[in-house]
């Protein structure tokens, strides 16, 4: 499950909050046993801070390699310290599968949007605008939290405004998760990618998701003092 994987590799540990939001530490891989258990280095926050994991909690892996940039789950099975150098126990529980690659930051937001579907089908039933909320942001799409149900691959045309400027893109569902069995406020979070841009253009917006990235930071360095 974890022949791609080898020592000294260069890896993300991805951390799922509450709020769905995804948080991303690179690290390297410190060593590699049997049953697909392996460890890294202990990553850190932008603060300079240990990023904490909790034991038995299920994480995400990524690992760009000549195949692409694959995905792992894995689970947190916790610290050993050899030779005065701590590291993380995990155990992958599934895996690898390629996964799309990041070329864009992306920051947490809490965004009301409208949107459109684009497909001919869905547009003969649709009545009035949708609603959902975006979460994070970024030059290459967003995650977005709708109660509608939007089918994998289709299109829709997303409005939104983020610090004081008004966006218009057309994007497809890369992926989706079902909450409808649960309490969540909305029933689905969808990832979204831009394809078209309406109003608006990509690196205006890579500009103000940086200006917000930078003024959280020193926000946190103020709260540090």
């Amino acid at each position: 499950m974890i022949s791609s994987l080898h020592i000294s590799d260069t890896v993300e540990l991805c951390i799922t909050d509450k709020m769905l939001q995804k948080s991303f530490y690179k690290t390297k891989i410190q060593d590699i046993n049997l049953n697909n258990v392996f460890y890294t280095m202990v990553p850190t926050s932008e603060t300079g801070r240990p990023v904490l994991f909790f034991k038995d909690q299920t994480y995400e892996l990524y690992h760009k390699g000549s195949e692409g940039i694959l995905l792992w789950r894995i689970v947190y099975l916790g610290s050993e310290k050899t030779d005065n150098i701590i590291t993380l126990q995990f155990q992958a529980i599934s895996g690898p599968e390629k996964t799309q690659r990041r070329e864009y930051f992306r920051q947490p937001v809490s965004i009301p949007a409208e949107f459109d579907m684009t497909d001919e089908e869905a547009k003969a039933s649709q009545k009035t605008a949708l609603s959902g909320r975006i979460i994070d942001l970024s030059g290459g799409g967003c995650s977005m939290m709708s109660s509608t149900e939007l089918k994998l691959q289709s299109g829709a045309r997303i409005r939104f405004a983020f610090r004081g400027v008004t966006f218009e893109f057309d994007a497809i569902v890369l992926d989706r998760i079902d909450y409808t069995q649960t309490k969540s406020e909305w029933d689905y979070k969808y990832r979204m990618c831009w394809i078209d841009f309406i109003q608006g253009s990509r690196d205006h917006l890579v500009r103000l998701v940086f200006d917000q990235q930078r003024e959280f930071l020193a926000q946190i360095s103020l709260s540090g003092r």
